[in-house]
């Protein structure tokens, strides 16, 4: 029986051995990767959408776009579709950002074949029914309002606000009013403007076999898309001020620093955000 109250002796790491991914590219452009990893027979399929909240028009747009696309198809309701995935023991997440969106579904190797095609069907063919889309926006109001009593949120509030300046997408935080306007139409438009028929890259990871690569390429390869997408190019001239806000009756204080650093496209991009991560994130 392992001994819990002696600690593991401390060895020195000797050499870290990263798996490189197989990269192929379907018949429609999407580039598709593939890792083999780990001993269970689980698979995470991530769909990665280049358009963010650096698309927006409206702001929340692409919020609310994101978590939208699983509240309905036109042959499914959102409870019909939380119930399959459930029923594969499956989860899916959707992750909006700033400059991606993320569609990850999670499950056995063995199933994913099956819920393949409603994820297909939740990226081509959204309903963004109107009172799902109402109580996306409740939920978000609530959510909001708990989070503007925290220190830390605030902090990177006005942090990003002060940096980047009211105008620009990443400096535009979230507010009330933004929720209260967005409608059906404008998330609507958001979808067809920038998800449905643009470019993703697929990211496929775990232990699984050829059936879920020739499942994925059959799925996704023959949808429509449109490789020419303009890339929007949204200058900035940053701030580099010092900024103090004060907040009643707080006994905690958070503090940002930081500055503007290179473009999301410079080739030591990715690197940087490892080093950030090493650092501490």
């Amino acid at each position: 029986m392992l001994d819990r109250t002696a600690a593991p002796p401390f060895n020195n790491i000797q050499e870290i051995i990263i798996k490189q991914p197989e990269k192929k590219r379907l018949a429609n452009g999407i580039d598709l990767y593939t890792l083999q990893s780990g001993s269970q027979e689980v698979i995470k399929v991530e769909l990665l959408f280049h358009t963010g909240k650096y698309d927006e028009t409206h702001n929340g747009s692409a919020f609310f776009a994101g978590k939208m696309l699983a509240e309905g198809t036109p042959d499914k309701s959102s409870n019909e579709i939380s119930a399959i995935f459930d029923s594969y023991g499956a989860h899916l997440e959707i992750v909006p950002g700033l400059d991606h969106l993320e569609i990850s579904i999670y499950c056995l190797s063995k199933h994913f074949q099956y819920l393949a095609h409603l994820l297909r069907d939740i990226i081509t063919k959204p309903s963004i029914p109107e009172a799902e889309l109402e109580t996306q926006k409740n939920i978000r109001l609530q959510s909001l309002h708990v989070n503007n009593e925290k220190n830390g949120f605030l902090a990177t509030k006005f942090f990003r606000k002060n940096l980047f300046g009211p105008s620009h997408p990443y400096g535009v935080i979230l507010e009330d009013e933004h929720i209260l306007t967005t409608t059906q139409e404008i998330v609507k438009e958001y979808v067809e403007r920038n998800i449905l028929n643009n470019p993703f890259t697929i990211i496929a990871s775990g232990k699984f076999d050829e059936v879920v690569v020739q499942t994925i390429e059959d799925l996704f390869g023959n949808i429509s898309v449109n490789n020419t997408v303009p890339i929007q190019n949204r200058s900035f001239t940053p701030s580099h001020d010092n900024l103090y806000v004060e907040k009643s009756e707080s006994v905690q204080t958070s503090i940002r620093m930081g500055c503007a650093s290179i473009s999301i496209d410079h080739p030591d991009h990715l690197n940087l955000l490892v080093a950030n991560e090493i650092l501490g994130g």
